[in-house]
């Protein structure tokens, strides 16, 4: 994914330059049994509505533990998209969540 056009757009136009990588992930989960952590910027493109489940960086405790009772979970529903207008025939519409 890391050699496709567009990823030279998203690291010259949202990263200012800075090397990036680049993943994918689908699926359905049905339980959280990991956190990942990262100390830069994440950019998510979805195709379909999702549940990002944030934390704070300063809420890492000093032994590198993290209570995840203080994470929150944020709805995301996917915005008007052509690939879903031509898809289901009608815009997904939608607005970003709590």
């Amino acid at each position: 994914m890391e050699a496709l056009p567009a990823a030279k757009e998203l690291e010259n136009g949202i990263y200012g330059q800075m090397p990036i990588q680049i993943g994918c992930c689908n699926g359905h989960n049905k339980k959280l049994n990991a956190v990942e952590y990262h100390r830069d910027s994440e950019v998510d493109i979805a195709v379909d509505d999702l549940i990002l489940i944030l934390g704070k960086q300063q809420d890492i405790e000093e032994d590198h533990t993290y209570n995840t009772s203080r994470m929150e979970a944020r709805g995301i529903q996917v915005r008007d998209c052509p690939s879903k207008r031509h898809q289901s025939g009608h815009g997904a519409g939608g607005s970003e969540g709590p």
